[in-house]
């Protein structure tokens, strides 16, 4: 693995996504698939993109990130620290890391760390 974020050069759907600033909902483990919650921030070169509203830093928008076809899930820590903000809605944190390398993902954050083998990863609107 590589020290630095690379999954906006390597992953088209996350190409105008900046996760380390997203905020997680909520994590969602499947039979071979793991969807993350997020109120993403959206980067200029998305065609959703709007100015941030007053009082935010970002542009956000809900959305499922799906981790599809996974296998070899490796959960390295589960922490889902809970944090209220002050309209009283929970998160679990950003994703601090988000490695791709070859179908090897390694991911972390707040929420804990994992690693993992997948084969497909999707953007979905909420």
């Amino acid at each position: 693995m590589t020290s630095a974020n690379n999954y906006y050069a390597q992953i088209p759907c996350l190409k105008h996504i900046y996760l380390e600033d997203s905020w997680v909902l909520g994590v969602i483990e499947k039979d071979n698939s793991i969807e993350f919650k997020l109120d993403a921030v959206l980067t200029e070169g998305h065609p959703e993109y709007h100015p941030p509203k007053p009082n935010e830093q970002y542009c956000y928008k809900r959305v499922i990130l799906r981790l599809n076809n996974c296998s070899e899930v490796a959960w390295l820590e589960r922490s889902f620290r809970r944090n209220t903000d002050a309209s009283g809605e929970v998160d679990y944190g950003n994703i601090h890391y988000f490695n791709a390398e070859a179908d090897i993902l390694h991911v972390s954050g707040g929420w804990g760390e994992l690693r993992l083998n997948c084969k497909d990863i999707s953007l979905i609107a909420v």
